[in-house]
Order: structure tokens, then C-alpha cells, then sequence
């Protein structure tokens, strides 16, 4: 297989693009409705994600349903970071980038713009009016940009204003007035002298533009700007929505105090929900403020507001809350409760795949809350209903991920993808209680070409050496891809092709609490693409399966998860599924963790292995993660505070647990990628790694990417690391015949 191939499958899998957002217009009462989303495609030639848009307009047909008669040519949206319609559908907002001429800053300027009647009726320079930072974007833990119920203000999230900062030698900044020839002093900026390398702690990996939030308010008539005052100084406000009458604001405020832990990926930071009262100027809290609670949202009728809750301690992915408190009587009822025990197909709780409910979740009757979640190896659509606190699947097996992307006037558009299948937009009706399975769901996209693969969901069960004491009774999964026989087209006889046995991905998830989803995977499918088996592992510790899944690995990481891996392995190589010579592991993060420990562990089995970002040595983590909680946590003491001061048994333990002290069983040709500005897994991790197998004479590669952080997912880096990861694969498999 030649590096040629290698990018070619590349080029042609990045040219499907993904569905970002989605709104729905009208309610189909007049024979039509449109349909308006956004998309992400990566542009390999530039380098970047290409953002755009189209809008489809759709016919009701009764015996078909909605049918697309128009659809508008796609547009580019690069330079929209917000865009908002209001409530009654005239005005529309954006929130407008703009990069600066050569010439001028170095920094992008940013802008509000307002159109009604097609036409831009005013245009605002954020900057000009200096009344705070950068408006922060839709990043799914601060960013907000909501039209008041009135329409006549916008409501957002941005960073505080900061001071001038100049050296105390700065002669423009002197302590004593320069005098003109009137004899009179002019007056001089206000700077802060001394400070400007002073620490200000940001919000961690993916979040370190974020530092000081504050919330506010653009009157639209006035064209001028509040930042709301009152909001408590322990906290960080974010996700703030209007109340009912615009009275006030409803939002999140997460605990910053001593310090803050990284957010990203972590569903358990402590946080409560806060009401500012416009009129008393009081900021009082909604429920408790010992719990973690994210994206609140209010029903159509303005009665109920509906948020997702857990516990602040532990694990950083687990079970949540669905909660609700009546606007009117004040009173508050748990929905849906977090989950322990989840035996088979039961339902096993809340995982939002790290993020919460969407923008738009409420039904028309504001008695159903409809969202996505994990449920075991694949991710669902449901809904909540609040007053009788069921849950009804809406998705069927068409599809092994489905994804609410808005619901309006009860019409959902969902995206849809599986392994074999790249996202696209379904719309679907929701029917009143009782009328689920009858949904008609309509395709907004042509049909696919056949796909490369094959997949299947298999389960699996600890060997009886490896059984939790705790928790005996969990199973967990494996997502199997197999490459189609003659996939590729090529002249060998389908009897031979089929006969031949493929070499095997290992693809263990991160987190450890993450999971795969039966969805579409550009890195994945290439794999496919080029002649690879590939093997997900939702080992024990894995979301969607009940918290008791999760609890079970605390203490036993090195132990439960990698063992869980290997007997997936070892299945599929009894079954004669693949080359038993020929297998490899791939991994990032805590799959990274767990390709290392794969390879010490059974270094006979694994050929090569490809690392990104992995933990190796959990105890020397610490110090340097913006999470040093998960140490502690993973290595079995969940009692962490921020006072905590490493003990001598502790980091014994973290060490032991960890893969770097297998350094002298491991053979297998390493890979090491690591992003420059990691600050999940410092990449101190992976130098750690790199210089003890070279220690060894192992051959080992390591690739540092600058301006990447721990996904590594800028476009020309995540490219490259697919070429060059089957480049290492086919050199120590010796695949050239794939």
C-alpha cells in the first residue's frame, strides 16, 4: 500500500461534511416548511474547517410527507460566530468576525449586526464601544447569544474588560502630567503599572480564551451596552437565558474558587443555577449549589424550566439528572434520575456525550423534553415527559447516531450516521403520546453510495479471573467494522478475498469514562478503506451503561479496562475474524494509556502502536494537568479537594497503575503524537514514553504539533497523523499486500 492510496482515501472521505446546527421555519399549516442548517467540512487545501449553510424549503404531501421542492445554493458562514433568530422571526442577529487588513491589528475585530426585511439595519463595533472583550462563541460550556422574549435587546457571554498594563519605566505612563502651551496638565490613561505578567488562570484545555467571563446585554434602540453587575464573585456566569418576562436572566455559574479545574469533557465541576433579578438586583440560586448543572432551558409556554444535574465529585463523565421547577408554583421535580444498574437493553440514564440539552429540546405541548444520549454503543433520541417521568425512544435502527439538532412547532431535524454511513438530515414529526413508533422520518439528503464496511455490535463478558467483586454482573461492548469483500473493486476472485483474513485496528476510547457511538468516523472508515478490520472497545468504565459501569474501573485502571481489551481481541482471533499476525492497536488519551499498556502487557500479540496524547505515568501528571483530580480518582481516592497534597501511598499507586512501568516488556514499534499545547495530557507524558522505549532500542517515532491541543484535530495535523499512521502500521506489518 503506498502513500499515494494512503491519501487519496483521505481526500475522498474529507470532502463528507458534517451538520453543526439546524432551525425550522413555519409549522407546516400552509402546505410548507423550510429547513435551514449549517455545516463543517474539512478544507485540506487551506488547511481549516469550511463552514457553510443552505436552506431547503419542503412540500407536505400526504401520503409521503414533506418533500424538498427548493433548495438554496450552500454559503459560506466562515465569519459568523453567533447567529440568532428572534422569537417572532423578523429580526436576525449575527455576531460577525472580521479579520484586520495586513496593515492594520493583528487581533480580529468583532461585530453585531442586526437584519430585518432583508437588509442590514445596523451594524455595532464592539470594539468602538469598549465595554468589554471578546464575545465568547458557541462552546458548549460558556457562550450565549439569546434575543430577549421582547426583541428588543440581545443577551450575551464575553471576557471582562481588562486595564492597560504598562512597565514601570514606561516614560508615555510617568506619574507626573505633561503640560501644553497653555501651561495646562493633560490628562493621562489609566494603567496599572508592574502587572501585565501577572496570573490569570483560564478555564483549562479547549478553554483558554476564557478567563473572567461576564454577562452582557446590547439594546438594540439605544445601540448601547450593559454588563450586568451582581453576579457572584465565586463564580464564572455562562449559558444565561432570559427569564420569562426579561425581567432578569437565568444562568450557570461555575465555581472558580481557589481555583479553577478544566472543563472541557468533565460533566461534574461544581456549579449551581442562578436567577439575576434586574429590578432588586439580587442573584439567588435555582435548587442546590453542591451539584454540577449545565444548559438550562425554558418550555414554549415560559412555565417550566428544564435543566441536566449530577453530582460534583468523581468520575468525569457519569449519569445525569434531568430536573424541572415550575416558573409559577416554584416547585422543582427530579425527571429523570441518574441511573445505576442498567441490566441488558434497560435504559441506562442521562450521558449526554459531555454536553447537555440542546437549544431547542421542548415540545409544543411544554410537557416533553426530547434530547439525544448514549445508550450502551449507540447514541438515541428521546424524550422525557415531565409529568409522568417516561422516557420514550423516538430513533430506530436505521441509524446507529442520531443527534437533535432543533425542534420547532414539534418538527425534529435530526442528523443520522453509522459507521458505514456519513451524517445526514432526517425531519420527523413528533406525534402525541402513545404515537412514537409511527414517526415518518424523511431523508433532506440523497442516498448514499454502498459503502466499504460492514459493522456489527457484539457483546462481551469479563473472563472469570477478571469479574469485578463489586459490580459482577457488567458485560460490555465491542463495535466490529469489517472491509467488504472486494471492496476496493480489485480483480482478485471474491472467494480468495473473502478467505483472506484482515489485520486488525485496537481502537480503545479515552476518558476513561468516554464511549464509542455507532457513528460515522472519517480516521475509522479510511481504515476500512484501506484493507483494516477495526475493533472499538467500550470496556468497563464506559459511559451509557449505567453509573455502575463507570464506578467499577475506579482503582482498576491498568487492570479491568486493558484485560477487557485484550479478551475482545482474543474473541475475534478464536473466531478466525482476522490475522491473528497482523494485529495493532491505536489510541489516544486514555486509549493512548491503554495502547501502551496493551503493548507491555502482551507484547506478543500487539505488531505496532500508535499513541496520541497518552497518559503514561499517572503520578508525574499531575502537576502539569488541568485536571489533576482524574489522578486521584482513576487511581481509586475520590475524596480529592484542592488543598490535596500527594501521599506517599498515593502516588505509589498511580504508578503502579500506569504503563510506563512495563517500559521493559514492550516490543512493538511505537508511534507517539502529541499536540505542543496540550494541556489535558501534558505532553511531558509522551516524552516520558519516547525516551524510555529508545532507552530500549525499541523503534519509536515521536511527532510534536505545534498550536494543536489534546484532540489534535486541526485539519493539516489530524491529515497528516492518518498518513502517517498507516504508514506505520503498513511498514511493520509488512502490508503492502492489503
Amino acid at each position: 500500500m503506498g502513500e499515494s492510496k494512503i491519501v487519496s482515501a483521505f481526500k475522498e472521505l474529507a470532502q463528507h461534511p458534517a451538520p453543526t446546527g439546524a432551525r425550522v421555519i413555519g409549522d407546516g399549516s400552509d402546505g410548507f416548511l423550510s429547513v435551514y442548517s449549517e455545516w463543517m467540512q474539512r478544507d485540506l487545501q487551506r488547511a481549516e474547517n469550511a463552514r457553510f449553510s443552505r436552506s431547503q424549503v419542503l412540500q407536505m404531501n400526504p401520503e409521503y410527507g414533506p418533500v424538498t421542492v427548493a433548495q438554496t445554493a450552500s454559503y459560506d458562514i466562515a465569519t459568523e460566530e453567533w447567529k440568532r433568530v428572534s422569537p417572532s422571526g423578523v429580526h436576525t442577529a449575527i455576531l460577525r468576525k472580521v479579520n484586520p487588513k495586513p496593515a492594520k491589528e493583528a487581533k480580529p475585530s468583532q461585530f453585531i449586526e442586526i437584519w430585518s426585511d432583508s437588509r442590514k439595519i445596523c451594524n455595532i463595533d464592539l470594539k468602538a464601544l469598549d465595554k468589554h472583550g471578546t464575545v465568547y462563541s458557541d462552546d458548549n460550556h460558556f457562550g450565549t447569544f439569546e434575543w430577549s422574549h421582547g426583541e428588543s435587546h440581545l443577551l450575551y457571554v464575553a471576557e471582562k474588560k481588562q486595564p492597560k498594563h504598562a512597565s514601570y519605566f514606561d516614560q508615555k505612563y510617568d506619574d507626573t502630567a505633561s503640560s501644553g502651551e497653555d501651561g495646562n496638565a493633560e490628562p493621562k490613561d489609566v494603567v496599572i503599572k508592574g502587572e501585565s505578567s501577572a496570573y490569570r488562570q483560564d478555564w483549562g484545555e479547549g478553554l483558554t480564551t476564557k478567563c473572567e467571563p461576564v454577562l452582557c446585554i446590547l439594546d438594540i434602540e439605544s445601540l448601547s451596552i450593559s454588563v450586568l453587575e451582581n453576579v457572584p464573585n465565586h463564580v464564572s456566569p455562562a449559558q444565561a437565558i432570559w427569564t420569562p418576562d426579561d425581567a432578569g436572566v437565568v444562568f450557570v455559574g461555575w465555581w472558580n474558587n481557589p481555583w479553577k479545574l478544566g472543563l472541557l469533557y468533565c460533566t461534574i465541576r461544581r456549579s449551581a443555577l442562578y436567577h439575576l433579578d434586574f429590578q432588586s438586583g439580587t442573584c439567588s440560586i435555582i435548587g442546590k449549589d453542591d451539584q454540577s448543572v449545565r444548559t438550562p432551558r425554558f418550555s414554549p409556554d415560559r412555565s417550566k424550566l428544564a435543566w441536566l444535574e449530577n453530582t460534583a465529585s468523581g468520575p468525569h463523565h457519569r449519569s445525569m439528572r434531568l430536573m424541572t421547577f415550575n416558573w409559577v408554583t416554584k416547585k422543582y421535580s427530579n425527571v429523570i434520575d441518574i441511573v445505576k444498574k442498567a441490566q441488558g437493553a434497560d435504559f441506562p440514564g442521562i450521558y449526554p456525550a459531555y454536553l447537555g440539552l440542546p437549544t431547542q429540546c421542548w415540545c409544543s405541548d411544554s410537557k416533553r423534553v426530547v434530547f439525544h444520549t448514549l445508550w450502551r454503543s449507540k447514541k438515541v433520541l428521546l424524550y422525557a415527559d415531565v409529568d409522568t417521568h417516561k422516557i420514550k425512544q423516538l430513533s430506530n435502527d436505521d441509524f446507529g447516531s442520531w443527534t437533535l439538532l432543533a425542534i420547532q412547532n414539534d418538527w425534529m431535524v435530526v442528523a443520522c450516521s453509522s459507521p458505514d454511513k456519513p451524517d445526514i438530515l432526517r425531519l420527523g414529526k413528533l406525534l402525541p403520546p402513545g404515537g412514537e413508533a409511527n414517526i415518518n422520518w424523511v431523508s433532506l439528503d440523497p442516498d448514499q453510495a454502498p459503502s466499504s464496511l460492514t459493522w456489527e455490535i457484539r457483546t462481551f463478558h469479563p473472563t472469570e479471573e477478571n469479574r469485578s467483586e463489586e459490580f459482577p454482573d457488567l458485560d460490555y461492548e465491542g463495535i466490529l467494522l469489517l472491509p467488504k469483500p472486494n471492496a476496493e473493486g480489485e480483480e482478485e476472485a471474491d472467494e480468495a478475498k473473502t478467505a483472506k483474513k484482515p489485520p486488525l485496528i485496537v481502537w480503545p476510547h479515552g476518558g476513561p469514562h468516554g464511549c464509542f457511538s455507532a457513528g460515522w468516523n472519517i480516521m475509522a472508515a479510511g481504515f476500512i478503506k484501506l484493507g483494516y478490520a477495526v475493533l472499538y472497545v467500550n470496556y468497563r468504565g464506559s459511559a451509557g451503561y449505567g453509573d455502575d459501569m463507570v464506578f467499577s474501573l475506579l482503582g482498576n485502571c491498568g487492570r479491568f479496562d486493558v484485560l477487557d481489551v485484550q479478551h475482545c481481541v482474543a474473541e475475534l482471533v478464536r473466531e478466525g475474524t482476522v490475522d491473528k499476525s497482523k494485529i495493532v492497536c491505536f489510541g489516544g488519551s486514555h486509549g493512548g494509556f491503554l495502547a501502551a499498556h496493551l503493548s507491555g502487557q502482551f507484547p506478543d500479540v500487539y505488531k505496532a502502536v500508535m499513541c496520541r496524547n497518552p497518559v503514561t505515568n499517572i503520578a508525574s501528571m499531575l502537576g502539569g494537568s488541568d485536571i489533576p483530580d482524574w489522578s486521584y480518582v482513576e487511581a481509586g481516592y475520590s475524596d480529592y479537594s484542592h488543598k490535596q497534597v500527594s501521599t506517599p501511598e498515593q502516588l505509589g499507586k498511580m504508578l503502579t497503575d500506569s504503563p510506563i512501568t512495563l517500559a521493559d516488556h514492550m516490543r512493538a514499534p511505537t508511534m507517539i503524537v502529541l499536540g505542543a499545547d496540550d494541556l489535558r495530557v501534558p505532553p511531558q507524558q509522551g516524552r516520558e514514553l519516547y525516551k524510555a522505549l529508545k532507552a530500549r532500542n525499541v523503534p519509536t517515532r515521536l511527532y510534536v504539533y505545534a498550536e494543536n491541543s489534546h484532540p489534535l484535530n486541526k485539519v493539516d495535523s489530524e491529515a497528516e497523523v492518518f498518513v502517517n499512521t498507516c504508514k506505520w502500521f503498513n511498514e511493520h506489518l509488512q502490508s503492502n499486500d492489503i
